[in-house]
């Protein structure tokens, strides 16, 4: 778990919730109709699209809380105007430090599914 003092709140990482998961596969899925894309096309392609903060607070989750009982609303409009470039960016890495192991074992799993020769994820 990572740890984010942004503004006066502290926000905490974790490696991703269903919940959580399906809510960042809804905000991402109209980017990836754009083709395959690299980590920094993703995320130039979220500015662009204005969708950043709101993939941000999907992953962020207030200290205190739980992403059952935290609101991603109050968190988007919370981080808009507080979140410097640097926590941005420190956040984006730390998401796919702390989701490795988790798309590994799909990878993983994926490949031992039958008929997963020449499955790619």
């Amino acid at each position: 778990m990572q740890t984010y003092h942004i503004g006066d709140r502290d926000f905490t990482l974790d490696e991703l919730v269903l919940d959580q998961e399906e809510a960042l596969a809804q905000i991402l899925a109209p980017l990836y109709e754009e083709g395959e894309m690299t980590v920094k096309g993703l995320v130039d392609a979220l500015v662009r699209k204005g969708l950043l903060r709101k993939a941000l607070s999907v992953l962020l989750v207030p200290a205190g809380e739980t992403v059952e009982t935290a609101n991603r609303e109050d968190t988007e409009r919370y981080i808009g105007p507080r979140m410097t470039l640097s926590q941005q960016a420190r956040v984006i890495r730390d998401f796919f430090d702390v989701n490795a192991g988790a798309v590994n074992a799909i990878k993983g799993l994926a490949t031992m599914a039958p008929g997963a020769e020449g499955s790619t994820i």
